[in-house]
């Protein structure tokens, strides 16, 4: 009895982690269904901005670096695997900075719905494509606001050194169809706020970025 014992023992032992490694071992979009992501927690963005109905205003360019939650780039989001290596999911944008995406100093949200496909190559590598519409609104510091609809996407290496936990890196871009900047005027002598000014933007962003991610 005492025999049959140790070697069901030492059956269990083996087959049991064999089994769990095994599991372990399933690449990223096929180990988890749901995706929770920190994209932009760090970056390198670069900004060109124009003025389409102001022909007379100049256009103005400019590159940023920033880390959460003062990266002009950070979102939280959440994506949903639905059929193989495709997901569904988007995120939200924060961003409170002193050189962000914008002409001035403001405070940033938005949402950034996302369409996407992973292509693993083995279980520490995979590819993750996602596209979609980006919609952000800022409150500038010095008064009034801007905001700006965009389609962009990404292409990120999915870094997964242990299971269900990952690093993203990889270029990523957002090109305005629409857009607005609403700025108040100080009145004569700087009291106050007198009538503000309104005019469309543009303002493409393009760069690289590093983020984390947590898979269930």
């Amino acid at each position: 009895m005492r025999r049959w014992a140790f070697l069901a023992a030492a059956l269990c032992a083996t087959v049991i982690p064999s089994l769990a490694s095994a599991q372990e071992q399933a690449p990223f979009s096929e180990r988890g269904h749901v995706v929770v992501v920190l994209d932009g927690l760090g970056g390198f963005v670069h900004q060109e901005t124009s003025y389409p109905n102001t022909p007379n205003t100049q256009s103005t360019g400019g590159n940023f670096w920033g880390f959460f939650p003062f990266s002009p780039i950070a979102r939280v989001g959440v994506h949903g695997f639905v059929a193989g290596g495709l997901s569904v999911g988007g995120g939200l944008i924060y961003s409170d900075t002193n050189q962000g995406l914008q002409l001035a100093a403001g405070t940033t949200f938005g949402v950034v719905p996302r369409i996407g496909y992973a292509i693993p190559f083995n279980p520490v590598l995979a590819l993750w494509l996602r596209g979609g519409i980006t919609y952000w609104d800022t409150g500038l510091s010095a008064g009034g606001s801007e905001w700006q609809l965009a389609p962009g996407g990404e292409l990120y290496l999915v870094i997964t050194p242990v299971s269900h936990f990952g690093i993203t890196i990889g270029p990523w871009g957002e090109f305005a169809v629409a857009g607005k900047l609403n700025e108040q005027n100080l009145c004569p002598g700087g009291a106050g706020s007198c009538q503000g000014t309104s005019q469309d933007i543009r303002a493409n962003f393009y760069g690289g970025t590093f983020g984390i991610l947590a898979d269930f």
